[in-house]
């Protein structure tokens, strides 16, 4: 189901998505993408949290990134 996905949604960008769901994504990425597999690690299973958003919580300390970014 999770490649006939891939295939149905090319392009869509759900594959982020569906493989951390899967818990696939760093297996999936060492495994297919030659490019990125020495790089990737743990720290991608989040995505970073924008600047922006940490500056609307107000009080400094009280909503950090999430670790590794």
């Amino acid at each position: 189901i999770l490649e006939e996905r891939a295939r149905e949604l090319i392009g869509e960008k759900h594959r982020w998505y569906d493989l951390k769901r899967t818990g696939t994504l760093l297996e999936r990425v060492r495994q297919h993408n030659l490019d990125a597999a020495p790089n990737i690690q743990d720290m991608h299973l989040v995505r970073p949290i924008p600047q922006t958003q940490i500056d609307r919580v107000g009080n400094p300390g009280e909503f950090s990134q999430n670790p590794g970014y």
